[in-house]
């Protein structure tokens, strides 16, 4: 499945790696070889590598923290009048919901879709529900 392509003039090309990852997404990677053969052999590596990874033959290279860890060190560091306020908001309902997540994990649907939640438990205001999604928000900002 791995593949090489060349950017660049045909007298001195730039070679790249286009490979299935450990997530199952196609990446593109610069290889540094001479020929496209050597390319070839260092995609094919690259995809037999994050093969070992995604059948947990292999640890993967990058662990990043959850976000459970980083939003804890970011509400320590809050230092505005609602400090106190949101610590107690993050404890409490963001915490929950993302706290064993990585970065990578949270996107847009899945934040609508802790929005809709919140919405349908109706435990919360309109303007609760705002604060928390504020929150959040200045958590990735």
């Amino acid at each position: 499945m791995a593949s090489v392509f060349f950017r660049g003039p045909r007298s001195s090309p730039r070679f790249y790696a286009r490979f299935l990852d450990a997530d199952r997404v196609w990446r593109s990677r610069r290889v540094r070889q001479e020929t496209k053969r050597e390319a070839l052999a260092v995609a094919r590596a690259l995809e037999a590598q994050a093969e070992r990874q995604r059948v947990g033959l292999e640890r993967p290279s990058i662990t990043s923290p959850t976000c459970g860890a980083l939003m804890e060190t970011w509400a320590a560091s809050l230092s505005n009048r609602s400090a106190a306020d949101d610590r107690c908001r993050l404890r409490l309902h963001v915490l929950p919901r993302f706290s064993k997540l990585r970065i990578a994990d949270v996107s847009l649907p899945v934040l609508m879709q802790w929005l809709d939640e919140l919405r349908a438990a109706g435990q919360l205001g309109s303007g609760s529900q705002r604060h928390l999604l504020n929150l959040v928000s200045r958590f990735f900002g």
